[in-house]
């Protein structure tokens, strides 16, 4: 049996959110499949929400428009959350976002977020990948820094400032393909 979220639940559900955006909720993990419109319902009710740290959902999208649109929505969530340091698509692999939305506002959003550790919400390509994965490893350096009380400053670790230079250089590498 397929259960997916009914739309007007998610509203409900994110009223409830963003009525109490200083709650003691931690982690929000919801199995059911949400289409775009529920995503962004929820992704506008946890933009200020202050203690959640953890959240799992099963985003899909009917078209490639709708996933652009999924990605756009987590960049601008990316951008303004900064308690968020999981987020997790369990369905990502169904999710394909094209190239220049991943590059573009998502990659933007990613280098200036310093909270998150985790991100796996869509398809990505190898490039995109290693980018993401060295801004997540500074986060998480500097997240583990601050909790010994270091406070290094990792915004300028070598592999964040080599992550900026990935859309550009595989722009150039593909011109020659």
């Amino acid at each position: 049996v397929i259960f997916s979220m009914d739309e007007t639940h998610m509203e409900g559900l994110a009223d409830a959110l963003s009525c109490n955006p200083g709650s003691s909720l931690k982690s929000l993990d919801m199995e059911p499949s949400m289409e775009f419109a529920s995503w962004k319902h929820l992704a506008d009710a946890i933009r200020f929400h202050t203690r959640l740290e953890s959240l799992e959902v099963s985003v899909v999208a009917n078209t490639f428009d709708e996933a652009d649109a999924a990605a756009i929505v987590l960049a601008e969530l990316l951008q303004v959350n900064t308690t968020l340091t999981h987020i997790v698509n369990k369905t990502n692999d169904t999710l394909n976002v094209a190239e220049e939305t991943v590059n573009g506002p998502v990659l933007d959003a990613l280098l200036a977020n310093k909270s998150l550790i985790k991100l796996r919400f869509f398809e990505e390509d190898p490039l995109f990948w290693m980018a993401k994965d060295a801004i997540l490893k500074r986060n998480k350096e500097c997240f583990d820094d601050n909790e010994d009380g270091n406070g290094r400053q990792a915004f300028f670790d070598q592999y964040v400032s080599f992550a900026t230079l990935l859309p550009g250089f595989k722009q150039k590498m593909c011109a020659y393909c």
